[in-house]
């Protein structure tokens, strides 16, 4: 864009090339210059270029990282949670920026990248729910989730690497629970009820995106 090239251009040059172009977009959660470039690029099948959009889900500094902290707290005002949210983010967004030259998941991403390593669906989603609002981690009592009865939501990931179980306490508080292809707990939490419909947007997302 700053050298005002168009997709148009970039996708005349890669047709040229023998093998498709491997285009790796890294987007830090806090960086407000970054985003998804696979919709705009609009790539068809005979674009002979492959874009991939991987994002860090991370804090850039402490700071970020104490408002976050803050935004747990707070579980009675959703507009108070927001504003929070939003100024983790501002919190954050220099260093996000610029962080991406020392930040070790940018050198493993670009690692699997030329390596063809995809990093496992069940890890990415882990990643997405511990980030939720609100979540609150119920660690090793995750394998008794097995024998609770009652689901609202299971299923698959589509590479095979484990499953996602969602149900309602009688309190109606929402329990996630992460396990592994081999049926091994791997990640467990809950939200308050003012946090239940984020956590089911993002539940809905991870289907779409991850499930099968």
């Amino acid at each position: 864009m700053l050298l005002d090239i168009t997709a148009e251009q970039v996708k005349l040059k890669c047709q040229s090339q023998k093998s498709p172009f491997k285009w790796l977009n890294i987007i830090h959660s806090s960086d407000m210059v970054a985003y998804p470039i696979t919709s705009s690029l609009e790539i068809k099948p005979d674009s002979n270029i492959v874009v991939t959009d991987k994002f860090i889900i991370d804090n850039a500094n402490n700071l970020e990282g104490s408002v976050r902290q803050i935004a747990k707290t707070v579980s009675d005002i959703t507009a108070i949670n927001k504003l929070l949210d939003l100024g983790a983010i501002a919190a954050g967004a220099a260093d996000a920026h610029i962080g991406y030259w020392n930040c070790p998941q940018t050198a493993k991403m670009i690692t699997d990248h030329i390596l063809d390593h995809e990093e496992k669906i069940i890890n990415l989603v882990i990643k997405r729910l511990e980030k939720v609002p609100g979540m609150a981690s119920f660690g090793i009592l995750g394998n008794l989730e097995k024998t609770i009865p009652g689901t609202d939501e299971y299923f698959n990931f589509a590479d095979g690497s484990g499953h996602l179980k969602l149900r309602d306490n009688f309190a109606h508080v929402p329990h996630i629970s992460i396990y592994d292809n081999e049926g091994q707990f791997k990640f467990g939490g809950y939200v308050g009820a003012i946090h239940a419909n984020g956590l089911r947007e993002e539940i809905k997302y991870i289907k779409q995106k991850y499930g099968k």
